[in-house]
Order: C-alpha cells, then sequence, then structure tokens
C-alpha cells in the first residue's frame, strides 16, 4: 500500500513536532543531569612563587635549632679524655680543641686574649679563601676536625656494642619512671642514637645521656646587636666509664651544637642591610672564647665594633672603637663590660648583676683608672648597677615566614 504524499504544509507541521519532541527530550534530560553550568571561566595563572629566602637567613634557622654552649662540650671532652677510651684519631682531635681554652687563673695578658680572638673561628672562611689553609690553632677548624673524626668512629664503635644500640628509644618521662635519683638530658643524636648507663642500673634509653645534675638548657642565640649571654662554668655530663661508642655519640651532640652557635656568631657579624655606593658598612664581630676556670670550662661572649665605615679624611675625627664582653663570675654573678676608645681617650662602663659586685667593683674603680692612665689613656670608669641596656629582638627573627 503507498503512502500519501505529505502536503508541504502537512510537512512543516510534522517537522515542528519533530523539534518540539527533541527539544522536550533535551530538556528532560537537563533536569536529570542538575542546573546547568556556567560558562567556563578564563583560567587565572598561579601566582607567581615566592622568592627564595637568603641563604643567611636559611642557614640561622637550621642553626638556631641546634645551638648549643661549648662549654659542656669541653667538660663532655675532658672527662672523656681522662677515661682514656677514645680511639687514637678521636683523642687526638679532642686534646687540640682542649687545649684552645684561655686560662683565666692567673688572668690573661692583652697578647693572649687578642690569640683567642683571632683563633675563635669567626675567621675561618675568609682565612681560607685567602691562603688555602687553616690557622693551626683555629677553634672551628679543630671543632670541624673532631667532628669528622667522632663521625668516622662512632659507626665501628657502635656495631661493636650491637646489644647496647638494640634498645627502643624511651620518652624523657618513662627514663625518669626507671631512673628516679637521675636526670635525663637529651641531646640531638645526627649520627645514631646515645646512651649512658649508669654503673649501679640497667642501661637506660638509647637516645638520652645520664647526667647527675639538672639539664642546662641551650644559652638564647646570638643575632647583631643582641645581648651577650655569659656560659657560666659546665659540669661534664658524661660518665668515663661508658661504653666508648655512648662517648663518641655524645660528643657528636655537644660538638654538632657547639658549631651550629659558632655559625650564628658569624651570621650575626654580617651587616644587616647594604649601605650607600662607595660607602663600607660598620665593622662588627661577634665571637666567644672558651675560658677555663676552676670550676670548670666556661664561655666568654665579645663583641667588637666601630663607628662608621667609610674611608677616614685627614679633617675627620678617630673613630670610636667600642668592646662589650660579658662573664659570669664564680660567687659573683654576671658583669658586663663596655670599653670605648677614640684616640687616647678611654671610657669603661661596668655593670654588675649582683649588688655585692658592684659595690665591689665601685671600691675599685680608681684602681682601673690608674691601670688604664698606665697605658697612656685618659680613662673614666663608671659601675652600674644590673644589665646594660640592649637592642631587643624583632618578632619572627629565626621564623620561617615562607609558609
Amino acid at each position: 500500500m503507498s503512502t500519501p504524499p505529505i502536503s508541504p504544509a502537512g510537512g512543516a507541521l510534522a517537522t515542528q513536532a519533530l523539534l518540539d519532541s527533541a527539544a522536550m527530550r533535551l530538556a528532560d534530560a537537563l533536569d536529570l543531569a542538575g542546573p546547568a553550568a556556567p560558562p567556563a571561566a578564563a583560567a587565572t595563572p598561579p601566582p607567581p612563587p615566592a622568592p627564595a629566602p637568603p641563604a643567611a637567613t636559611v642557614a640561622a634557622q637550621a642553626a638556631v635549632t641546634q645551638q648549643a654552649s661549648l662549654a659542656p662540650a669541653l667538660a663532655d671532652i675532658a672527662a672523656a679524655l681522662a677515661g682514656g677510651e677514645l680511639p687514637a684519631p678521636v683523642a687526638a682531635a679532642a686534646a687540640r680543641v682542649a687545649a684552645l681554652a684561655t686560662p683565666l687563673d692567673p688572668a690573661p695578658s692583652g697578647e693572649a686574649l687578642k690569640a683567642a680572638a683571632g683563633n675563635s673561628g669567626l675567621m675561618l672562611e675568609p682565612v681560607l679563601a685567602a691562603t688555602g689553609a687553616p690557622p693551626p690553632a683555629d677553634l672551628k677548624a679543630a671543632l670541624l676536625a673532631l667532628r669528622q673524626a667522632l663521625q668516622t668512629a662512632a659507626p665501628a664503635l657502635s656495631a661493636a656494642e650491637p646489644a647496647l644500640l638494640a634498645q627502643p628509644p624511651l620518652t624523657p618521662a618513662q627514663g625518669l619512671a626507671q631512673n628516679p635519683p637521675l636526670v635525663l638530658e637529651m641531646h640531638p643524636a645526627p649520627a645514631g642514637p646515645v646512651a649512658l648507663p649508669s654503673p649501679e642500673q640497667a642501661p637506660p634509653p638509647a637516645q638520652a645521656a645520664i647526667v647527675t645534675g639538672p639539664a642546662t638548657p641551650p644559652p638564647p642565640p646570638p643575632y647583631r646587636d643582641g645581648p651577650l649571654t655569659p656560659q657560666p662554668p659546665a659540669a661534664p655530663s658524661v660518665d668515663p666509664a661508658a661504653p666508648p661508642a655512648a662517648i663518641a655519640h655524645a660528643l657528636l651532640a655537644g660538638v654538632t651544637g657547639a658549631l651550629a652557635r659558632q655559625l650564628l656568631s658569624q651570621l650575626a657579624s654580617l651587616p644587616d642591610a647594604p649601605h650607600a655606593p662607595g660607602q663600607a658598612a660598620a665593622p662588627q664581630w661577634s665571637f666567644e672564647i672558651p675560658v677555663t676556670t676552676p670550676q670548670g670550662p666556661a664561655i666568654l661572649p665579645l663583641r667588637i665594633s666601630r663607628d662608621g665605615g667609610g674611608v677616614a679624611t685627614p679633617g675627620d675625627e678617630a673613630p670610636v672603637w667600642r668592646a662589650r664582653f660579658a662573664l659570669d663570675a664564680p660567687g659573683g654573678g654576671t658583669v658586663h663590660a663596655s670599653v670605648s676608645l677614640r684616640g687616647g681617650h678611654a671610657r669603661v662602663g661596668l655593670w654588675a648583676e649582683q649588688p655585692e659586685m658592684a659595690a665591689a667593683l665601685d671600691e675599685r674603680r680608681a684602681s682601673l683608672a690608674q691601670d688604664l692612665a698606665g697605658q697612656a689613656l685618659d680613662a673614666a670608669v663608671t659601675v652600674f648597677p644590673g644589665q646594660p641596656p640592649v637592642a631587643l629582638a624583632g618578632a619572627g627573627r629565626f621564623v620561617d615566614r615562607a609558609l
């Protein structure tokens, strides 16, 4: 049977019906799929990466978490050398470090202090760049050599004591519960666990060193124009009768902390900001000198600075040199000193934190001024109670702000 032809009018109606049906089916599909998504916006380019922080900032942020006073490390070195159980290369390197401490009894001469300042390690890298060899008595070079000797010897010593190193680490609270008469001082252990067993008790946790007194927190990190923090005489924290591996790891932790603090002192000696073209930065050197006292090794912090940084002309006045230091006097508290020198004029300020020490220094002002006059200096000496004014650290000095 044949199909009748569609008239033009009928064809238009049929076409419209097909379009309406297709539109209804499309609408149903859109309803099932949810509301229509808005047109895609142009892709937003990612923000540019934050500039990398200066190398000095990165180094300071890493060192500030590891820094520690050299005084406890020197006390541990002396105890370890007295025990006589260190490998020969470690003992030789440790003896070189111990020999660089300046005795305070008798009082050191000016030449001795000058030599100690030159050997403090502050200028090691510039000397290496200029001469290609470290100074024979440089403290930082000696500490680096001792760290290398300890890192080389520690694995062999640890392998000889598998039972000691197999113990799982405990928390400080667990260690104190097992060793109530003792105190646990936690040290960073970059080269492996540390364990110093007590002669009377079972070996304690692998990452703790047994000490017989309260743990000494590290001093505040040094920074430019910051306060000088003397470190009082320290007692050893290691037992000379402990296994050699434990002693080596404890010494490695102390040397690592001392090197981190030396790095912070070097960074504190850098200028804060660039100066005008042709104008050099005012020099400032911050460093620490190890000293020996009858009570044990201590640290003497010093800062030497000079006003101005340009080249002097014949009409200019002589620059002012300043030297500041702080000393923890056994039985007398902390004493701070500031010495300013311009030409033949010297001004000395002394601050004593204990009233008795301030009174004793005040009684000797005339004697000190007379001693300085013997050096052809017009001297004035003033004694103050308390502490000298210092510039406080700005908020976030050692915080990583890249996050």
